[in-house]
């Protein structure tokens, strides 16, 4: 679905834009700037829009060399009227040996803050090339060891304290081969494993009192019921992979070979497939998590006729995207 379905006036603005990054209703978008013989002589063009208020936020951007990553982290704000708002913030990761360089863009200061450290990687650890998730203040990052090669760490960097924290991971994670990170609804780390045709979600709990944190099994999910037939006829050689989890809704989207990407909800055990694997070879892949509670919240305002414009807006977007995806 096109962009210029929710944001208004756009047209093709951002039709050479490829997501990179996406927190709450919020999603960071990048256009690669390039040079007429092909160089990379400027830096890349940024925006992060929000498409169910219309609003789109461009980016100065004055970073030079483009980031090995980029995440964004929402907050909820109180203003001083007691209204609900949001903000963001766009942070940019450098990786240079074990250090983590970074800087990040404000939506309420309309400016880049650049931290006085670097943070360090913990010696005999390297980072997965796997998704990197983003809550609650901290991007998290699974690591390897350099003596096993298999994966061992969890890897947290706190934006706002400027410190990188490990957490050693469960002796199940260090024999799967493709382990993925997520948030729990309580804002907490969560770790999807899956072995043959079952997946595990373990639960990072951290308790003030206790000098090691603690993992705990929180659910196991048979997925034969909801593979395909093909997929249960080639176990055990059949090749799945986790490859993104969103906590808020619950999905996970899994990458089946010779099949392509499938959306499995951890709700109803519901499983569809998204795309072929041509598609999502050609196109960036990013996944947009709808933030229902805020949007029911300005829904709820609508009894009282207190919705500003703005509000209204919302709202009416609101309706439409209902509309859209509730089957009649």
């Amino acid at each position: 679905m096109s962009l210029s379905n929710f944001i208004q006036g756009i047209g093709a603005d951002l039709n050479f834009y490829e997501p990179v990054a996406s927190q709450d209703s919020f999603l960071a978008l990048r256009r690669r700037s390039q040079d007429t013989d092909g160089a990379r002589g400027k830096p890349d063009l940024l925006c992060v829009c929000n498409p169910l208020t219309s609003e789109v936020f461009h980016i100065p951007n004055r970073l030079g060399k483009p980031p090995h990553h980029y995440a964004l982290l929402g907050t909820d704000d109180v203003g001083l009227d007691g209204g609900m708002s949001q903000s963001f913030r766009l942070v940019s990761i450098w990786i240079k040996g074990k250090f983590f360089i970074y800087v990040y863009y404000c939506s309420k200061t309309r400016a880049w803050w650049r931290p006085t450290s670097a943070p360090e990687l913990m010696a005999g650890l390297y980072l997965m090339p796997s998704p990197a998730a983003a809550f609650h203040g901290g991007i998290h990052w699974l690591c390897g060891s350099w003596k096993t090669f298999a994966t061992t760490h969890v890897a947290t960097l706190h934006v706002d304290k400027e410190e990188l924290a490990c957490v050693e991971l469960p002796p199940e994670a260090k024999s799967s081969k493709a382990p993925l990170l997520g948030s729990s609804p309580d804002g907490g780390i969560l770790l999807l494993l899956m072995k043959g045709l079952q997946m595990s979600l373990w639960k990072h709990k951290c308790d003030t009192g206790d000098a090691v944190p603690n993992w705990v099994l929180s659910e196991t999910i048979d997925m034969t019921s909801s593979l395909p037939t093909r997929v249960l006829m080639m176990q055990p050689k059949a090749r799945i992979r986790l490859e993104i989890f969103r906590g808020r809704s619950g999905a996970v989207v899994i990458w089946i070979e010779g099949e392509g990407l499938f959306l499995f909800c951890l709700g109803d055990r519901s499983m569809r497939k998204i795309d072929n694997e041509n598609v999502t070879k050609r196109f960036c892949f990013c996944p947009y998590e709808i933030d229902w509670l805020s949007c029911l919240a300005v829904t709820n305002l609508v009894a009282d006729g207190s919705l500003d414009g703005r509000r209204a807006m919302v709202h009416g977007r609101w309706n439409t995207l209902m509309a859209k995806n509730i089957n009649k």
